[in-house]
């Protein structure tokens, strides 16, 4: 489930902004306080 989170962060965009950066794959390897963070990688995956 976090591979298409990870994607979104490899493949740069809006999100690869220092907020988004190498902490960001630290946080999608958090158990619980990421699930909501994942499902909103995926949206700005589709987004934009």
């Amino acid at each position: 489930m976090g591979y298409p989170a990870l994607r979104v962060v490899r493949g740069g965009g809006w999100h690869s902004s220092a907020r988004f950066g190498p902490a960001a794959c630290d946080r999608l390897a958090l158990p619980q306080a990421t699930a909501n963070e994942r499902l909103g990688f995926r949206l700005a995956r589709y987004l934009g």
